[in-house]
């Protein structure tokens, strides 16, 4: 099931009840906030007031292992990442506390990521095309 652009919602959960993989956006709305801090300093207030408005539209990286847990799901691949993690160790930062709720796989998608659920299978087997 893929998810897009939503904040956590008892239909998302619903529809992924029991699915092998949800796709699911996801926002850091701690990295957001130093951006938006950022943009303060900087006295960009139109930059500042957008990282501050798109956090009402997004689901943060718990609230969609939260979601995935609730609806039983074995993977779950967060897409559609905000802001942006340009080096690796962001992404440690970015899914701190999934663990936590989400006893599943969890992964940070990234262009070239490839999932195969194989018929007759359980396995979701993850390899990178590029």
């Amino acid at each position: 099931m893929i998810s897009g652009d939503t904040t956590p919602s008892v239909h998302v959960t619903k529809a992924a009840q029991g699915v092998d993989v949800l796709i699911h956006e996801a926002m850091s709305m701690e990295l957001m906030k130093l951006l938006q801090e950022g943009a303060k300093t900087a006295k960009r207030d139109k930059l500042e007031q957008i990282m501050k408005d798109i956090t009402d539209y997004h689901t943060s990286p718990v609230q969609a292992a939260e979601i995935a847990q609730q609806a039983q799901v074995s993977y779950l691949l967060l897409n559609h990442i905000a802001p942006p993690l340009p080096l690796p160790g962001l992404v440690d930062a970015f899914l701190k506390g999934t663990a936590e709720v989400f006893k599943g796989k969890i992964q940070v998608a990234k262009d070239g990521d490839f999932l195969s659920l194989p018929a007759g299978k359980k396995s979701i087997d993850v390899s990178h095309r590029f």
